[in-house]
C-alpha cells in the first residue's frame, strides 16, 4: 500500500499527465511507466510538470530529482531530468543530467555529453517495449561507474574530478566525508 506522501506525489503526477493533449493510450502507457519509475527512484517525481504546449511547441511531460547511486562506498544523488513527448514510448524520453550552479559535468563521460544529454545503451536501444525500469537501472549502473558530476569550488575554477577528495570534519571522532554533486556524504 503506498504511503500518504507517494499518494500526494502520484495525485500530483496524474493532475500533470492528464493535463497533456496526448492520446489516452500514450497518457495510459506513461502513467504506468511514472508509477514503475517512482518504486525504484522515488526521488525523480520531486519536478514532474507539463512543459512547452504553447506557439507551436509539442506539450512533454517533464520529470526531475535526483538519482541514488552507490559509488565507491559512498551514496550520490545525482540530479536527473527526463522529457517525454507524445510519441512516448515509441520514442525514447530525453533523459539528461541536470547540475546545480554549484555542480559541473565531468567533461568526457561515457554516458553523458558536454551538454548533458544521457546517451545509455538502453536509450539507444529504446523500442516501444522497452523497460523504463531498465533504462533508470542503466543509468545507475553507468553513473556507478563513474559519476558525472562534481562539485565545484565555492570562488574560482573548478576542482575538476572531485570524486576523490577526502575532508576530515568532527573533533575528535575525525569522521571522513566525500564532497560530490553538492552534496556532503558522509561514509
Amino acid at each position: 500500500m503506498a504511503r500518504p506522501c507517494e499518494r500526494s506525489a502520484m495525485g500530483h503526477i496524474d493532475e500533470v499527465i492528464n493535463a497533456l493533449p496526448w492520446s489516452c493510450e500514450n497518457k495510459l502507457r506513461l502513467r504506468a511507466d511514472v508509477e514503475r519509475i517512482l518504486e525504484v527512484a522515488p526521488a525523480l517525481a520531486s519536478g514532474a510538470k507539463m512543459i512547452g504546449g504553447t506557439g507551436g511547441t509539442e506539450a512533454e511531460f517533464y520529470l526531475s530529482g535526483v538519482l541514488r547511486i552507490h559509488y565507491q562506498g559512498g551514496v550520490y544523488h545525482v540530479p536527473v531530468g527526463m522529457s517525454f513527448g507524445s510519441l512516448y514510448p515509441g520514442v525514447p524520453p530525453r533523459c539528461f543530467v541536470a547540475p546545480s550552479g554549484a555542480m559541473g559535468l565531468v567533461q568526457l563521460h561515457p554516458g553523458v555529453d558536454a551538454d548533458g544529454r544521457i546517451s545509455v545503451p538502453h536509450l539507444t536501444g529504446w523500442s516501444e517495449n522497452s523497460r523504463i525500469t531498465d533504462l533508470i537501472a542503466g543509468m545507475a549502473t553507468v553513473f556507478s561507474d563513474n559519476l558525472p558530476v562534481y562539485m565545484r569550488r565555492p570562488h574560482g575554477p573548478a576542482l575538476g574530478d572531485a570524486r576523490k577528495r577526502v575532508w576530515r570534519v568532527g573533533g575528535a571522532s575525525q569522521q571522513h566525508v566525500y564532497v560530490m554533486a553538492g552534496l556532503l556524504v558522509p561514509v
